[in-house]
């Protein structure tokens, strides 16, 4: 299955539109739909799934949390109040409704990351203070993650 990649910074025009990166909307079709669903995200950003990605989202949301505890009311609550269709028009622009684009901050230019099972709208700036504050190297985290698949017990 293809996966989302990539780093793209693109214009938002005043309609609240953003052209999706061809690379990124032919990894969506690649993942059974060529149509995407757009939510508010985590640590700031936006998130932009395609219909296929965001059904298994949506199942493993409710696997994981079949009882209405109070915790899961409220994720819900927040979680799936932002969600919004975003199909792509035939240049492959969609809009991002204007209370989303405010809550992450997004202005003139929007950063685009694939990584991987999704793609991320980040105001850059965000982004940037977002990697400043998380206060590691790429490095240091990738070497604490994968020596734990290797030694799974650590």
């Amino acid at each position: 299955m293809a996966s989302y990649t990539g780093r793209y910074t693109v214009s938002v025009d005043g309609k609240g539109r953003i052209a999706v990166p061809k690379r990124l909307r032919d990894a969506a079709s690649v993942r059974g739909s060529a149509h995407f669903v757009l939510n508010r995200g985590m640590d700031g950003c936006l998130e932009l799934y395609s219909e296929a990605d965001w059904k298994d989202v949506e199942e493993r949301l409710t696997a994981q949390h079949p009882i209405e505890a109070a915790d899961s009311r409220f994720f819900k609550r927040n979680f799936y109040s932002h969600v919004v269709p975003a199909p792509a028009d035939p240049q492959g622009r969609i809009v991002i409704p204007s209370f989303l684009l405010e809550s992450a901050g997004i202005e003139k230019e929007v950063l685009i990351l694939g990584i991987g099972d999704k793609v991320e709208l980040w105001n850059e700036a965000r982004y940037n203070a977002y990697l400043l504050k998380f206060g590691e190297t790429p490095e240091t985290v990738a070497e604490r993650l994968f020596s734990k698949i290797d030694r799974p017990d650590s």
